[in-house]
């Protein structure tokens, strides 16, 4: 045989003599060049399953040489390098191999607010959303072309309250203008920390909510990516099980239907979206060229930025806001810098963005979070009197701000309400207010009375606080990924005394479907209202 010949494609020709013979040469050698030289001068055939069938009887021969030689190599992984070198097929494994998408530079010097706003206009062609979401989309976008002159990482959470709201469209747009785009439906932990070690890519993760709550793994990974200093897993490899450390530092996009679990969205910059109404037109996101045109000067212009003036992305000095927390602002910051470097009125509106997009209160701190409760049970309780703890159990989960539905959604379904009551009279304790039995409809119960909230202690924190100019209530934006939605006309009447339906209330799914009917609620939120006034009758008559 003459060097680099191959061996015949036939699968029944592997039992050949130059095959034999071959075999025979590597058993033969005497030392660890000249057997790697032996497997150098013969390729293997480009056929897979000609490859496929030739792995074992290699495997074997290797593992007896390699061993009869003292090597270090391990037999497996040098029969699977030598099969990898036959033909134009690439190697055994199925799929396709992953090229990372390179960014050509726009061509000439390009101004930093010019280049985010043609990047902040394409994502308002495609999107319904708010100006203060689009321009963090923009800013994160861009953030990924210069995510390594950070120490922290912001997870981009795109979500929505129920389908058909933009999410997968918001992900085609950034796989076109960010840097080195990965995109997947689904991901393995081990596919993930193995893609970002081997590409170093922008990951946008797809339809989150079918498999990212499913998987402890996955979460501590994606957790583990948020700083520097803590991105990376420890896992065993090769035939000697040697740990080596694999990266999880990159910019990651989940999308996903609901929330995210509360570690994970605690390391995010959480974007909700919402269904546009039928009369407003956006470009289409599925034809996969006439976005990728749309995207390619937009992305170019944002690349040349990038590269000149990284250095100065990367030291700008950004004051923190007032009314951010703690994690918020981590999560911003790296935004803020690119602002600033931006110059113009981008800095203005990076700071409005992560206050409209971030709660005023720290839900993990304690004492913040009993103050949201205080706030949000009052919003219920004031015009009903008086209610019981399911009742406004339901209320607070249909709420989009807050964090009780992460909390209590699930329970609550099952009809266990015996910790989220706990939970809540808890965080309503340090205000002095408890539960007591009420009698409801005819019926005794356990819940809240209104007038325990109107104490001059309680008072003080319901009083204006500088937001909404109401008192202590924070009415919720119909349209904004709220599933509380404002109150309609129809609910000004009936329920209880004359006050709005609560679900348990007679006319209260006849309100609400009147309500989905107006527009003012998607399908999806008057679903979940039909199915919370079913729970509570349910409740009720048991």
């Amino acid at each position: 045989m003459t060097d680099h010949d191959e061996f015949p494609q036939d699968p029944d020709e592997r039992t050949s003599t130059e095959f034999v013979a071959w075999l025979q040469r590597l058993t033969a050698t005497v030392t660890e060049d000249e057997l790697f030289e032996i497997l150098a001068s013969q390729r293997p055939p480009k056929a897979k399953l000609a490859r496929q069938q030739i792995r074992g009887r290699v495997v074997k021969v290797l593992a007896e040489q390699l061993k009869a030689l003292d090597s270090s190599a391990s037999p497996a992984r040098t029969a699977d390098a030598w099969l990898q070198e036959g033909g134009e097929d690439g190697d055994l494994l199925q799929g396709t191999t992953f090229v990372v998408e390179e960014t050509v530079p726009w061509d000439g010097a390009v101004g930093g607010a010019d280049a985010l706003d043609e990047v902040a206009d394409l994502f308002d062609a495609y999107l319904y959303a708010t100006r203060e979401s689009l321009d963090a989309l923009t800013l994160w976008t861009a953030y990924s072309h210069t995510y390594d002159s950070f120490g922290l990482s912001p997870i981009l959470d795109i979500s929505s309250p129920t389908k058909r709201c933009g999410k997968s469209t918001g992900v085609v747009v950034i796989r076109h203008t960010s840097r080195a785009p990965l995109l997947s439906g689904n991901i393995t932990p081990a596919a993930l920390f193995r893609a970002v070690e081997a590409w170093k890519p922008t990951l946008l993760i797809d339809e989150a909510d079918t498999f990212a709550k499913m998987s402890d793994e996955l979460r501590g990974i994606l957790n583990a990516g948020h700083t520097r200093d803590t991105a990376f897993v420890v896992r065993a490899e090769g035939d000697a099980n040697e740990p080596r450390l694999f990266s999880t530092w990159a910019p990651k996009v989940v999308a996903a239907i609901g929330r995210l679990p509360d570690t994970i969205e605690d390391r995010s910059i959480r974007i909700v979206l919402t269904r546009k109404p039928v009369g407003i037109v956006k470009r289409d996101a599925f034809d996969p060229e006439g976005v990728r045109q749309d995207c390619e000067q937009p992305r170019r212009k944002l690349a040349r930025f990038v590269l000149d003036n990284l250095d100065e992305i990367a030291s700008a000095k950004v004051e923190r806001p007032d009314g951010l927390h703690d994690r918020a602002w981590n999560n911003w910051r790296p935004l803020f810098a690119v602002a600033a470097a931006v110059g113009g009125d981008w800095p203005k509106r990076a700071v409005e963005a992560a206050k409209a997009l971030n709660p005023s209160s720290d839900d993990g701190d304690t004492e913040d979070v009993g103050t949201l409760a205080l706030r949000h049970v009052w919003e219920v309780l004031e015009p009903a009197g008086e209610l019981a703890t399911v009742d406004i159990l339901v209320y607070l989960i249909a709420k989009d701000e807050g964090p009780w539905a992460k909390w209590w959604e699930a329970q609550v379904a099952k009809g266990e309400l015996k910790g989220p009551s706990a939970r809540l009279a808890k965080l309503l304790k340090p205000f002095g207010i408890k539960p007591k039995q009420l009698w409801i409809d005819e019926k005794k119960v356990r819940g809240y009375d209104a007038a325990d909230f109107t104490t001059e202690t309680v008072s003080a924190y319901l009083e204006k606080d500088g937001r909404d100019g109401k008192d202590g209530r924070t009415e919720t934006r119909s349209g904004a990924g709220s599933t509380v939605p404002t109150v309609p006309t129809v609910f000004l009447e009936g329920g209880r005394e004359g006050a709005r339906p609560l679900p348990g209330d007679d006319g209260y799914l006849a309100g609400m479907f009147a309500v989905f009917e107006a527009g003012h609620i998607t399908e999806g939120e008057w679903k979940q209202a039909e199915l919370a006034h079913r729970f509570v009758v349910q409740a009720v008559a048991a």
